[in-house]
């Protein structure tokens, strides 16, 4: 779900299992201000039906970043840190991108390249950790989790996917 990154999985995955409580995953799990209403019933239903609940966003932290500096902000990482960003971010010309671009009302055109490159980091590392998962467990089914502006009409489904993300839930 894009409720929580990357890096914070194993703490989901602690929580899924009983070793740490709700408080705890919360917290330290940087949740949302709507983890109780829109997030907390699934990741319960998972966790009683002990199905995997994966951390799919980029770092908050990263992404911010890019939307400051570019892409070249990824050269500054870790190599722990930059697995916890998709291996490519493609930010060419598309359809999404007409869209994205167009919903910008201020800054220049730099800064607006930037906080593309921001958007689609996270987009594709959402798309990346569906698709490790479902390499990870091959029949199994995805139910992911995210924000209308990255489902929209499925623009933002990377280049050869296989419609990961085609429905949004507002």
């Amino acid at each position: 779900m894009e409720q929580f990154s990357r890096d914070r999985q194993e703490l989901i995955n602690e929580y899924l299992k009983g070793k740490i409580g709700e408080h705890t995953l919360i917290s330290k799990g940087n949740a949302w201000n709507n983890y109780p209403s829109d997030y907390r019933p699934l990741v319960e239903i998972a966790k009683a039906a002990k199905l995997d609940v994966i951390a799919a966003n980029a770092p908050k932290s990263v992404v911010r970043c890019i939307g400051q500096q570019g892409l070249a902000y990824l050269e500054k990482l870790t190599p722990k840190e930059r697995g916890f960003v998709a291996k490519h971010v493609d930010t060419t010309e598309s359809v999404y991108k007409t869209r994205f671009m167009a919903s910008m009302h201020h800054g220049s055109k730099d800064q607006s390249e930037k906080q593309f490159a921001a958007q689609v980091t996270w987009d594709e590392t959402m798309a990346e950790s569906i698709v490790r998962q479902t390499r990870k467990k091959p029949g199994g089914k995805v139910f992911h989790i995210a924000g209308g502006f990255h489902v929209s009409e499925g623009w933002a489904s990377p280049p050869g996917s296989t419609g990961w993300i085609r429905h949004s839930i507002s």
